[in-house]
């Protein structure tokens, strides 16, 4: 490594994380808070948001809205309860349950909330769902 180019050697995992834990809970200023959110922007080689080379005009933000809606929710929960909280590929009974969307979610905006067009699924079986698309 070249001389001149770093002050010093950079520090240790260990070292970084014993920094870490003695800085947590101190109240920091302003103007710390603004040095370290500009840091680790220079840090990462992404863009993210607008800026970002996949962005696709704020898809994901409207998604995430719906998701946290009271009808989203409530329309999850209909779902569950008409399958009787029962996966319907499997046959498991509770647990980690998914209400999947039979037609796409983000092809069919109208059919978003129709009890229809959701069926109760474990987890195992809706990564395989989706795997095979």
């Amino acid at each position: 490594m070249p001389t001149g180019i770093f002050k010093h050697k950079p520090h240790s995992e260990e070292t970084k994380r014993k920094m870490s834990l003695s800085a947590k809970g101190k109240p920091k200023s302003e103007e710390h808070k603004k040095r370290m959110s500009k840091s680790a922007r220079a840090r990462t080689d992404h863009k993210s948001g607008i800026n970002a080379t996949n962005w696709q005009g704020g898809k994901t933000i409207e998604s995430q809205s719906i998701r946290n809606s009271k009808k989203y929710i409530n329309w999850r929960l209909s779902v569950f309860k008409r399958d009787e909280f029962t996966c319907k590929g499997c046959g498991q009974v509770g647990g980690r349950l998914q209400a999947h969307h039979i037609k796409h979610f983000a092809k069919y905006p109208k059919l978003r909330l129709d009890i229809n067009n959701g069926v109760t699924l474990c987890d195992e079986c809706h990564r395989q769902i989706h795997k095979n698309k």
